[in-house]
């Protein structure tokens, strides 16, 4: 992997839902396991929102541990490499998918389904497109946080991990 800068924000595009389309079923074709949801998520899943041009891919695995290494054989099939230490999240898996450039393209989270950071993603979506206010917010943040992290993926993905805990604007659903 080469690609080692986060990249500056764009304007909506509303190819992004459908390039998650398409992705999730090249993953779904080689994909032998049972229980995966795939869901849509970060800012390129929000519609009118500026964002990085990465599509986000949550992967819930309704048994992670019996499920797991299919997965991540599913996403090394389709180009994805996997990014290990990231965070320490607990039982979870992040991968990335660059173009022939090096530019990254998809990133794919897999996280045990319906648990604490399924939700937390979605309701984070749920957030982003109820409220124009919240999405103004968000954007003025992440330019903030990208030029912070003077274009370290790592620092960046640490600051926005920060935005939404420090900010209690999420009502996790059970």
């Amino acid at each position: 992997m080469s690609e080692k800068t986060a990249e500056s924000l764009v304007p909506y595009d509303p190819q992004w839902h459908e390039k998650f389309i398409e992705e999730k079923k090249k993953i779904l074709d080689v994909f032998s396991g049972k229980g995966v949801i795939f869901e849509h998520i970060g800012s390129t899943s929000v519609k009118e929102m500026e964002a990085r041009p990465i599509i986000d891919i949550m992967i819930g695995l309704v048994d992670f541990e019996e499920s797991i290494e299919i997965t991540k054989a599913a996403l090394k099939a389709n180009k994805y490499d996997e990014i290990f230490n990231f965070f320490d999240l607990g039982q979870r898996g992040f991968f990335v998918k660059e173009d022939q450039t090096g530019k990254r393209i998809f990133t794919a989270l897999v996280v045990k389904y319906n648990k604490r950071l399924w939700r937390k993603h979605l309701a984070e979506k749920r957030l982003l497109s109820a409220s124009e206010e919240a999405r103004k917010k968000y954007i003025e943040f992440k330019k903030k946080a990208l030029e912070k992290s003077e274009g370290n993926w790592e620092e960046y993905y640490r600051l926005k991990e920060k935005y939404f805990s420090t900010n209690n604007n999420i009502k996790m659903e059970d």
